[in-house]
Formats: structure tokens, sequence, C-alpha cells
């Protein structure tokens, strides 16, 4: 990564999470405006840059159940993630992974089958957000594009705010 864009990157986390004086946002949505401004990266290198400044847990969730991306960042599988902890019972650190440096975790999709987009709206989701905010101290929810879809409407409901990625490598 270049040196100006880690730099911004930097001046992001700092402005969005780390600012003294105002309670940082424990949940934020990342959602392009469209396909080409490759919003899953900037996600995943800001919740890496997160983990790095910060002592607590941050908790990357992969929104996207329709194109995943974050775990093939990461070096890791999709199965096993958000969709299945919908499915299933458990608590819902067991369906996340731990990467990269100690204090961050990927929650994948998971496992997607015919109802997985039926699963955005159920209330198990609901519950599912409120106990991904009680066990890890930060969330980053990277979502659809906005262009093609209206999941991020969902997932809206849900966080603290929104980052909206209208064209990468630019300010």
């Amino acid at each position: 990564m270049e040196p100006s864009v880690r730099e911004e990157l930097l001046k992001l986390v700092q402005r969005l999470f780390l600012t003294p004086g105002q309670a940082p946002p424990k949940a934020v949505m990342f959602a392009a405006i469209d396909a080409r401004t490759r919003c899953s990266r900037l996600c995943a290198v800001t919740a890496e840059m997160l983990a790095e400044s910060v002592s607590g847990s941050v908790c990357l969730v992969e929104g996207n159940f329709r194109a995943p991306s974050l775990p093939s960042m990461f070096g890791a599988d999709n199965h096993h993630g958000l969709a299945d902890s919908l499915r299933r019972e458990g608590p819902i650190r067991g369906f996340a992974k731990q990467v990269g440096r100690g204090s961050l975790w990927l929650l994948s999709s998971g496992s997607l089958e015919e109802d997985g987009l039926n699963l955005l709206n159920c209330d198990r989701m609901k519950e599912r957000i409120a106990e991904l905010r009680s066990q890890f101290d930060y969330l980053l929810i990277d979502v659809p594009p906005l262009d093609v879809y209206a999941d991020a409407m969902v997932f809206g409901r849900w966080v603290d705010g929104a980052l909206l990625v209208l064209e990468a490598n630019a300010t």
C-alpha cells in the first residue's frame, strides 16, 4: 500500500474512532456507492489499522452475502460464519475467526443456502448483531454496493454510523 494511502486511512481511523473527548462509534457500516470502489478492501485495512491502534477487540463482519470477499483477503474460508450463526445455536464468537494480530476477528458471511438472503431480515439477525456489539469493542461491517442491493438498509438499523465510499483513492 502506498504511504499516502496508508496515511489517509490512518487519519480516517483517528477521526472516526480515536478522537479525544467524544464517544467513538461501536459499530460502523462500510457501504460503496457502486461496485468499482473497492470498499471491502478499505473496510479490511481500516479494521487492521484500528486493531493495531486500540487495546480492545475489533470484529470485521462480512455483510455481503452476495459476493463475499473479506475471507480471501485474510486467507480464511467462508464457511461457519454469520449465516450459519443465524441457523444454529452457540455464542457468536464461536463463528468468528481470529485473523491478523491478536485483537482482530473476522466473521465471514458463512455458508449460504437458498434462504440465505431471507436471513437478513429475520429477528435472529437483530439478536446476533446485538451479541456482536456485546462481545467485541468495535464492529466494522462490509455491505454490498448501494447501487445494486438494498442490504445496507437492513444493517443500517443496527449500526452507529455509515461510511459511504464514493470513489477509491480519492478525497
